[in-house]
């Protein structure tokens, strides 16, 4: 009991250290460079580690793979053969699981192929993308980020977290809607609330003086570098940042 205690209390650090580091250092939104770190830390140690991992290919027998984003970040980092012989399974079981299929599927009225005695459709029986292996794992490590996070947050005496949190670039919309599931004080949800009201209205203000100069009574006045990309600030705010949904 005493080693695993020690153990959660070194893995609890390491995971506050994780987050504070982030936050002070990420150009945009922390959560969205802590997630793409996760699902690049399992894909790579897929690829040079555990291919032919049986817990791994069974795993992704019952998911039918990867999801889109995750399919697409697998091939950015290379290892063709590693990537081969994963999808060489996958090929194999869609074509079985079509086989299976092919004598009972009947068109809808909207043109849908539907299984005769099921009323979901050949896509929705095959496609489950909630059940993608690195989102599972991408969930479970966020929700202790976010568990730690606020957790931190709720300690006056330690203010690193809460300098690091006001001192960033801001936290993306999509999550900042999951950590505030998070908040289960009235006084910690009016402290992130205000905090993120702030970055946004900041980004806003530089996005107003970027659409402003636009006009042609005052298209003479410079835009600055951070105006100059403030629509693309306010996009990655509003929705995340790339390849993070």
């Amino acid at each position: 009991m005493l080693k695993r205690d020690k153990r959660e209390t070194v893995d609890k650090h390491f995971t506050y250290f994780t987050v504070l580091e982030t936050l002070q250092k990420s150009k945009g939104c922390a959560f969205c460079d802590l997630k793409k770190k996760i699902s690049f830390k399992y894909l790579d140690a897929l690829l040079y580690e555990k291919v032919n991992d049986p817990g791994i290919r069974k795993e992704l027998a019952k998911s039918n793979g990867y999801c889109h984003r995750h399919a697409h970040q697998l091939i950015s980092l290379g290892g063709a053969l590693g990537i081969g012989i994963i999808y060489n399974d996958q090929l194999s079981y869609f074509l079985k699981f079509i086989d299976s299929k092919k004598s009972k599927v009947s068109k809808t009225r909207h043109g849908k192929k539907r299984v005769q005695g099921n009323t979901g459709t050949v896509e929705s029986m095959w496609i489950h993308e909630d059940m993608c292996p690195v989102c599972i794992v991408e969930q479970e490590t966020l929700s202790r980020y976010f568990v730690i996070f606020v957790d931190s947050l709720k300690e006056r005496e330690d203010s690193k977290m809460r300098n690091a949190f006001e001192s960033s670039h801001g936290i993306c919309v999509p999550h900042f809607l999951e950590i505030l599931e998070y908040a289960d004080t009235l006084g910690i949800r009016e402290y992130l609330i205000k905090h993120e009201k702030l970055k946004l209205q900041s980004i806003q203000e530089v996005l107003r003086e970027f659409i402003r100069k636009q006009d042609y009574r005052f298209e003479k006045e410079p835009v600055t570098k951070e105006e100059g990309k403030s629509w693309i600030d306010s996009v990655i705010m509003m929705t995340g940042s790339k390849d993070a949904f």
